[in-house]
């Protein structure tokens, strides 16, 4: 909990002393110190926390002790018929309910559970962080898509008014519908591209707690996928290991608790004859016909499926995933980097050629519209790949515990 409260604190003390420009695009890093700890995924994230941690409390509490009196007023005989006097009869008793795993096991789960969930939370956090970028990232790429074609819509107008102006020439009527047909098609597009990204803003409304729709969204940093050449995750084999552990305990804890509850007594008895009795005892429940089987299936097949994760990750086959998703991550970066430095800006470099042409009289409309819709679909693909080598970079970081 300790933890929690420092990083708390400390984005709030920062989100309070650097507020975010108007007029200046909004950065993730400003995104993510001024909203995170008061959004509601935050919220969700403290609220699972806690439940592990009163998991863990109620797990090593003890029932409450129960207490009982009793008095006995003396009225007559049997009959009715008078005799001497005799006092009235009284009793207490002090009772404790206990059940085997009171003794150690309980106490090791309840340690066990909240040493996990210091885990869980630095973890949990992390991977808010990276669920946001993904967001972030989403809405920024709709940005940008909505912004380039703007941008394409824009010149293929133009190539409209120009090929307007020699409508009465011989110019093909298919072309002119082409034209049209594609200026549509982009108006069409921007309606969709502006409901994406209305949907996407929302997302990160959610999930950071800061309203940023009438907002610039700055592009995410570079990524380095070998800044860590490390082929392990402490982090989830520590998970691991602590999974398996809880598991087998519980196990053992349902495994005890087949035993019945049993509770010692003492107690103080005043008889009507005046004497004053100790009492002490112990009681049962009879196991006739619950054993606590439920319990302990559930907990047995809990505790084999943690161990097969946990042979997952110290097996080898985790570190030859790590390396199969960075190289696909790097893979798919190349493929990124080609399409940013060469693909796009050899088509747009085709596209103000192909207008240079014609307005030398040396090219063809159609060639420009070609161009136009080439260079859209690039950029189309473009934005696909951005976020899929960003979703994969995350997933390869939450793997890690830690930045790729």
């Amino acid at each position: 909990m300790r933890f929690l409260y420092v990083l708390l604190i400390t984005l709030s003390i920062y989100s309070n002393s650097r507020a975010v420009a108007e007029t200046s695009p909004v950065t993730f890093e400003e995104l993510l110190s001024c909203g995170i700890a008061n959004s509601p995924a935050a919220s969700s994230v403290l609220r699972r926390i806690a439940k592990g941690r009163a998991e863990a409390e109620q797990i090593r509490t003890l029932e409450n002790p129960e207490f009982s009196a009793e008095m006995k007023p003396y009225v007559s005989t049997h009959g009715g018929r008078e005799s001497e006097y005799r006092e009235t009869e009284y009793e207490v008793v002090l009772s404790q309910p206990l059940l085997l795993s009171n003794f150690g096991t309980r106490k090791e789960i309840s340690d066990l559970i909240q040493t996990q969930s210091t885990l869980e939370e630095k973890l949990s956090f992390f991977e808010l962080e990276q669920t946001l970028k993904i967001s972030y990232g989403k809405a920024w790429i709709l940005q940008e898509r909505e912004r380039e074609t703007k941008e394409l819509l824009t010149e293929i107008e133009k190539l409209s008014s120009t090929v307007e102006k020699i409508r009465q020439a011989a110019f093909p009527r298919s072309r002119i519908a082409m034209i049209d047909g594609e200026s549509f098609k982009l108006r069409a597009d921007l309606v969709g591209l502006s409901g994406d990204r209305k949907r996407a803003l929302g997302d990160l409304l959610r999930q950071s707690g800061v309203d940023v729709h009438s907002r610039e969204l700055a592009r995410l940093p570079g990524r380095n996928l070998f800044r860590h050449n490390r082929e392990g995750s402490d982090a989830l084999l520590q998970r691991a290991q602590l999974g398996v552990k809880i598991a087998e305990a519980q196990a053992k804890l349902a495994e005890l608790d087949a035993f019945p509850k049993f509770s010692p007594r003492i107690g103080f008895e005043r008889t009507n004859d005046g004497d004053n009795r100790i009492k002490i005892g112990v009681q049962f429940a009879l196991p006739f016909f619950s054993r606590n089987t439920p319990a302990y299936l559930t907990t047995a097949a809990d505790a084999a499926a943690e161990r097969e994760v946990l042979r997952y990750v110290e097996g080898g086959s985790l570190q030859k995933e790590i390396g199969l998703r960075r190289s696909a991550a790097h893979d798919a970066e190349a493929q990124l980097s080609l399409y940013e430095t060469k693909v796009i800006p050899s088509f747009k470099e085709g596209c103000r050629s192909a207008r240079n042409e014609y307005e030398r009289g040396q090219g063809d409309p159609s060639l420009i519209l070609q161009c136009l819709m080439t260079l859209g679909s690039a950029q189309e693909r473009f934005a696909e790949l951005w976020a899929g080598s960003l979703s994969q970079n995350v997933e390869l970081a939450i793997l890690l515990g830690e930045e790729s």
